[in-house]
């Protein structure tokens, strides 16, 4: 049969970490340094476990039942009182949406937004979710390059001021995905700035926020957003458990209305148990003495990585040096085939992800990898690292 699939799904594209997924099947030698997944380490089980018999204790009607599209009323509050605590964010004028994740959030962005044609500025490479969900709705993501401190202002200016229909900014400003870049402040500002005299909208992605090992927090730009044109989107995946599928938007009411509706015409609402699981918990334990725990964990992985990729990466390799987050950036010299570094890499039983997964314009695939390390172990590192080293040496002089 002749299937006629829509421009929508025609935008859509296999994952490279399926094909490495597929390498490593049947293979108990492959270290994956790929997947962006938790530790399984991380998880409170034990926590989580209790948390789930109160819900059937006490509301096992409303968990078992539809529920508010917007998310749980009490949860809600929850959220909205924990980032006015940690990331000054004001509550007045902003309301929450609880998502399926954050991913949904990615959707639901370019779905209230954007028609066919719109464009969505990001950083020359970004998240391939965010990238997915605005091909989906066939808007078109333009890259904007970066410096080693995130997006070029003048690049994101000059974007503004010669492109027709830019909707909105997408950014993950802590710990970005792929490079594991944090913005600071003073950029942030700007940044604010430029969408404000341009009259553009900004998708503040911040999954990774509260994963910072060394250095002092920076205020989110919905912080000082005064406006409402900065959409804030949080998750617990990264901090509690990725499988509750547990995220956020804060935004401007009017947006919060036209969401929630489209939300409605999507799932009806997030998993109410999964809401209630992670409420009570957050009510039962301290979540912040928790996320002390994950850093704790993921800054030795961190620190591992980054010695590892010094000690093995051939000479003229690059990587970024993050203060927190997941992930780490190698760069390789501009004559290296990327390609065949990647082939060669699941030849030697270690998954990378190679810039191109990231890359708005596939034209410009880069010659850099992801590396994650808050999956692996602390040895699965080491020699993860070791082998990926041997194969730059192999391709670089």
């Amino acid at each position: 049969m002749n299937y006629k699939f829509s421009d929508r799904a025609k935008n859509a594209k296999p994952s490279l970490i399926r094909q490495i997924s597929a390498r490593a099947a049947g293979n108990p030698d492959f270290i994956s340094l790929s997947i962006g997944n938790p530790a399984y380490e991380s998880f409170p089980v034990k926590e989580l476990r209790e948390m789930n018999d109160l819900v059937y204790e006490r509301n096992s009607v409303e968990a078992l039942q539809y529920g508010p599209t917007e998310g749980w009323p009490a949860f809600q509050q929850q959220i909205k009182d924990r980032l006015q605590e940690t990331k000054g964010i004001n509550p007045a004028g902003n309301n929450i949406i609880v998502t399926t994740g954050s991913q949904q959030g990615l959707d639901l962005m370019p779905r209230v937004f954007c028609n066919e044609g719109d464009v969505v500025l990001v950083e020359s490479f970004t998240y391939l979710g965010a990238l997915g969900a605005m091909r989906g709705y066939c808007a078109k993501p333009l890259a904007v390059k970066m410096d080693a401190d995130g997006i070029n202002l003048e690049a994101m200016e000059e974007a503004l001021k010669t492109v027709k229909n830019i909707k909105y900014l997408y950014l993950v400003p802590n710990f970005q995905n792929p490079s594991g870049i944090t913005i600071p402040l003073e950029k942030r500002k700007k940044i604010y700035d430029l969408a404000c005299k341009y009259d553009i909208l900004i998708y503040e992605d911040d999954p990774y926020g509260e994963l910072r090992y060394t250095g002092s927090a920076v205020p989110a730009i919905k912080s000082f957003d005064t406006e409402g044109r900065v959409i804030y989107a949080g998750s617990f995946s990264k901090v509690l458990a990725a499988g509750l599928r547990v995220g956020f938007l804060c935004c401007a009411d009017e947006i919060w209305a036209k969401m929630v509706s489209c939300k409605g015409n999507m799932d009806s609402g997030s998993n109410i148990t999964s809401q209630l699981i992670a409420s009570y918990y957050i009510e039962k334990f301290d979540l912040d003495e928790h996320i002390e725990k994950v850093r704790a964990l993921y800054s030795v992985k961190c620190a591992t990585m980054k010695e590892s990729l010094d000690k093995y990466l051939a000479k003229g390799c690059t990587r970024t040096d993050p203060d927190g987050g997941m992930f780490i950036w190698v760069t390789l010299p501009d004559y290296v085939d990327e390609k065949q570094v990647f082939e060669d890499a699941l030849d030697a039983a270690v998954g990378v992800i190679p810039s191109i997964a990231f890359a708005p314009d596939e034209d410009n695939p880069g010659k850099s990898f992801r590396l994650c390390f808050s999956s692996p172990t602390i040895d699965q590192i080491k020699e993860g690292c070791r082998r990926f080293g041997e194969v730059t040496k192999k391709h670089c002089k």
